[in-house]
């Protein structure tokens, strides 16, 4: 929007530059009539001061430039005054499914997560067209539980088929926005590798390995350290 109203004033500006031009040259000759062969025309006017307006645009607003050669402002313009219009996810409470709008005038295709079509329950990444999720939607993305290592601290223990420096696996409850207190009666001791501790580092991650995501609030984790019986 900002740039088409930028051509509009480089339009003006090229006219009155050509007006100018047209008066000088009139006054120098003396004439009533000018001949324009002898004067410089306006859409060359507007050509080089429009070569002079864009050279002077970052890198980010070339590249968008560039995306608009072949389709022109208009259609552009259309997705930005309505977005629905190009690509839109609605989610059918009947049916239980999320679906996908593509407007194939505007959108060739639409990339998403493998995470994200987990969610949303498609079971493809690259979708070209309007479709429906195959399978029912997941917002929990799969994570059901995460595990809390403290490596560089205690002795690694089996997991499935290999060993890791897990201090405790907690299963993920509770909505978003609601604060969760988990407290176990059962306490799970770990032989420690130190016997002087200067700092501790926690890590919480899936079952996957992937480090768990915390946008905001703060996560506390309380530790019991006993001293043991026999040495």
């Amino acid at each position: 929007m900002e740039y088409k109203k930028q051509l509009k004033d480089l339009k003006t500006k090229s006219k009155e530059v050509y007006n100018r031009q047209r008066e000088g040259k009139r006054i120098e000759l003396n004439a009533t009539e000018i001949h324009e062969d002898d004067l410089k025309k306006e859409n060359e006017i507007y050509e080089e001061m429009l070569r002079d307006f864009n050279s002077s645009l970052d890198e980010n607003t070339k590249k968008l430039l560039s995306l608009t050669k072949e389709t022109g402002f208009e259609p552009w313009l259309q997705v930005y005054r309505k977005p629905g219009i190009a690509c839109a996810f609605d989610f059918h409470s009947y049916k239980n499914r999320f679906s996908l709008f593509v407007g194939r005038k505007y959108v060739k295709k639409v990339e998403i997560t493998e995470q994200l079509a987990y969610i949303l329950g498609f079971d493809k990444t690259v979708l070209n067209e309007s479709t429906i999720a195959k399978f029912m939607p997941d917002m929990s993305g799969g994570v059901s539980s995460f595990h809390v290592y403290a490596p560089g601290l205690i002795e690694p223990m089996v997991i499935a088929d290999v060993t890791a420096p897990v201090l405790r696996i907690v299963t993920i409850r509770g909505k978003q926005d609601e604060i969760i207190e988990e407290q176990f009666l059962s306490v799970q001791y770990h032989k420690l590798l130190l016997k002087e501790i200067a700092e501790i580092l926690i890590e919480i991650r899936t079952a996957g390995g992937v480090l768990m995501p915390f946008q905001y609030r703060t996560c506390t984790l309380t530790l019991h350290f006993k001293k043991p019986a026999y040495f």
